[in-house]
């Protein structure tokens, strides 16, 4: 087997173990949840609100956009960043002034890891200051196979 072959075959089979551990879940809890990391621990991850977010601002309202997650342009940029960089290295796009501006940033050594490194402490932010009285996005999600499983055990 190539190492491509492989790698393709590993991929897969983390895909398939997330997608039927996400199948368990909507089973037995009779819940349909989108968020892998919430379906396992129940607590919100580091993204939750980012669509609710993205939905206010493409309504127009900025306000509600920012408490649903004030990292949402960040992210964005970052998003539009590496997608710039992809569809330019494919050659489905051409160079221009915006990809130039993009890949300026994708090519920075540090770059996604500071939007990674700002969006977790944004999240630890966010847990001690807002969970569990927030209910717009941080809440517990007490049908997790985390909690399940505790539950199982006491």
């Amino acid at each position: 087997m190539t190492p491509g072959k492989r790698d393709f075959c590993a991929f897969s089979g983390v895909f398939f173990l997330i997608f039927a551990a996400w199948g368990a879940y909507c089973l037995l809890t009779g819940k349909f949840q989108l968020c892998v990391f919430r379906i396992f621990t129940g607590f919100p991850c580091p993204g939750c609100g980012l669509t609710r977010s993205f939905l206010a601002l493409l309504q127009g309202n900025m306000a509600k956009s920012f408490q649903y997650h004030p990292f949402l342009l960040p992210v964005l940029f970052t998003f539009l960043t590496a997608l710039s960089a992809f569809l330019s290295g494919k050659k489905i796009i051409k160079k221009n002034i915006f990809t130039s501006f993009f890949q300026f940033f994708h090519t920075r050594k540090y770059f996604y890891l500071t939007v990674f490194i700002l969006l977790f402490l944004l999240f630890i932010a966010r847990m001690i200051l807002f969970f569990p009285d927030d209910t717009r996005v941080m809440y517990y999600e007490k049908h997790s196979l985390f909690y399940m499983i505790y539950s199982f055990f006491l």
